[in-house]
C-alpha cells in the first residue's frame, strides 16, 4: 500500500472506504498541498482542474434513497471540493450527509434549557441583589418624592441618604423585578435596607404621619410625641421649644423664651422630612388661627388679663378642671382671686415649679420660691404651664358667673365643688369622707 505524503486526497469521513490507487492498478500519485494552496497542486495528470484523477470505475454514485452500486451507504458519502480561499480542500454535504440536521426537538431542547438557564440566574442575581444593601436595620429616613420623580431620582435620594449603598446594583434589581408604580408622597426607609424591602415599602405607597398633641401637654409631652417621628429626637426638639419664643403668633413677653402654651394641641398630618423648625411652626401657625378665631388680641384686655395672660390661665385650667364643663367655673375662681389680691394656690403650678408630677406634695414643695409657685407668689406664673385647647381659651373670656374662691373634686366624683368660702370646703370634704 503507498504511502500517501503531505497532505494526501483521502476521503476520511467515517465509513468511507480508503481508496488507494495502488488497488486499483493505478500508478501512485500524490496531490501535495503547499503553502500556496491549490496551486501548488502537482498533477501527475494532464487533467483539467477539478477532473477526477480516478478511473470511471471507480467513481462513486449513490443510488437515490438506496446503497451505491459499490455498496457504500449514501449517508455515509461525501463530494470533496476546492475551497474558494485557497486553504485546502473542505467537506461540503452532498445527497449524502454525514449528519443528520438538527431537527425541531433539539431546538426545542435548547430553547428549554437557555430559559431554565436564564431563570435561574435571575434568581441568584435577585437573591444576591435583594440582600445585598449591607447590614438592615439603621435609623429611619423620610425621603420625599414630588409629583413627577422618576425612579433614578428616588435611587439618588435613596443613595444619598444611605438607604442604598450602589446606585448600580439598585437599579439592576429594579430592572429585573419590573418597576412598580411611583406615587408621589412622603416614604419612610431604613439605613442599608434590603432592596426587596425598599420596594415592598414603595410598592405599598407613601405613608402619612399623624402627630397628636392632647391638650395639657407639658412642652417635655410634646418633644417626646414630635421625638416618635422618623428622623427626629426628643431632646432636639425640646431644646429648640425650650428657646424659641411664640412671637411668630403676635403674643409674647418680656423675658420669656419657651413656646409653651402655644403649640396648639391638636392632630397634624406631619411630612417627616420637615425640620423640628417647621414642626413647631405648624403648630404654631394653628394657635394663631385659633386665637383669632375666639376674638384673642394680643393687645387686648379681658377681665383684666392681656391677651398674654389669658393663654396662661388657660393652661392652669387644663391641669386643675377634671370635666369640659368646670371650665368656666374654675377661670371664675382664678378671676375672683386675682381681684381679691389672694394668691391662687393652685397645686398644678408648684407641680410644674418642681416637676413632681406624681403623689402627694410635701411642705417643701409647697414653700418653693420658684415664680411659677402660686403659693408663695401672687398673680398668674410668669408664662404658661402646659398647652390650653380652644374651650380653655374661651372659658377665660366668657367665665360663669359666680363669687367662688375655692373648688376641689370630692372622693368619688368627677365634677367639681366650687365654694365661696374656705369653711364651705373644708366641711364638703369632711363629709365625703376626704379627697
Amino acid at each position: 500500500m503507498s504511502e500517501e505524503k503531505n497532505g494526501s486526497n483521502r476521503a476520511d469521513s467515517p465509513g468511507n472506504s480508503d481508496l488507494e490507487n495502488s488497488d486499483s492498478g493505478m500508478p501512485t500519485h500524490s496531490n501535495k498541498i503547499g503553502a500556496g494552496g491549490v496551486d501548488d497542486i502537482d498533477h501527475e495528470f494532464d487533467q483539467p482542474r477539478g477532473a477526477s484523477t480516478l478511473p470511471d470505475e471507480m467513481l462513486v454514485f449513490p443510488a437515490r434513497g438506496g446503497a451505491s452500486a459499490t455498496g457504500v451507504n449514501p449517508v455515509e458519502t461525501q463530494t470533496w471540493t476546492e475551497d474558494s480561499a485557497k486553504t485546502g480542500f473542505k467537506a461540503s454535504s452532498g445527497s449524502g450527509r454525514v449528519h443528520a440536521r438538527r431537527g425541531p426537538r433539539y431546538l426545542l431542547f435548547t430553547s428549554i434549557a437557555a430559559f431554565l438557564l436564564l431563570v435561574v440566574a435571575g434568581f441568584l442575581v435577585m437573591n444576591y441583589l435583594s440582600a445585598s444593601s449591607g447590614k438592615p436595620g439603621g435609623k429611619a429616613v423620610a425621603i420625599d418624592v414630588p409629583p413627577g420623580s422618576s425612579y433614578s431620582q428616588l435611587e439618588e435620594r435613596l443613595f444619598s441618604k444611605g438607604v442604598i449603598g450602589s446606585l448600580t446594583d439598585f437599579s439592576i434589581f429594579l430592572k429585573l423585578s419590573g418597576n412598580v408604580i411611583l406615587q408621589p408622597g412622603y416614604y419612610v426607609f431604613r439605613e442599608n435596607e434590603s432592596y426587596s424591602g425598599i420596594l415592598a415599602n414603595i410598592a405599598a405607597g407613601p405613608k402619612t404621619y399623624k402627630l397628636t398633641i392632647p391638650d395639657g401637654f407639658s412642652l417635655v409631652d410634646i418633644a417626646r410625641a414630635v421625638g416618635s417621628l422618623p428622623g427626629h429626637t426628643t431632646n432636639s426638639f425640646l431644646a429648640l421649644a425650650e428657646s424659641t419664643p411664640p412671637t411668630s403668633t403676635g403674643f409674647s413677653a418680656p423675658g420669656i423664651t419657651s413656646s409653651l402654651g402655644f403649640l396648639f394641641p391638636d392632630t397634624y398630618s406631619i411630612d417627616p422630612t420637615w425640620s423640628n423648625h417647621q414642626i413647631m411652626n405648624v403648630m404654631l401657625d394653628r394657635f394663631a388661627q385659633i386665637a383669632k378665631q375666639l376674638g384673642l388680641d394680643p393687645q387686648g384686655t379681658y377681665h383684666g388679663l392681656s391677651g398674654y395672660q389669658v393663654v396662661v390661665a388657660a393652661s392652669i385650667i387644663e391641669r386643675e378642671a377634671k370635666a369640659v364643663s368646670d371650665y368656666p367655673k374654675v377661670a371664675r375662681v382664678i378671676l375672683n382671686r386675682i381681684k381679691a389680691n389672694m394668691p391662687l394656690q393652685m397645686d398644678s403650678t408648684v407641680r410644674f415649679a418642681t416637676g413632681n408630677y406624681s403623689g402627694s406634695l410635701t411642705v417643701g414643695q409647697l414653700q418653693d420660691s420658684s415664680p411659677y409657685n402660686t403659693y408663695t407668689h401672687l398673680g398668674l406664673p410668669p408664662s404658661p404651664i402646659s398647652s390650653p385647647d380652644e374651650a380653655a381659651m374661651a372659658a377665660v373670656l366668657h367665665p360663669a358667673v359666680g363669687n367662688w374662691l375655692y373648688f376641689v373634686t370630692l372622693k368619688g366624683r368627677s365634677l367639681s365643688s366650687f365654694f365661696d368660702t374656705y369653711q364651705q370646703q373644708q366641711a364638703a370634704i369632711a363629709a365625703s369622707g376626704g379627697l
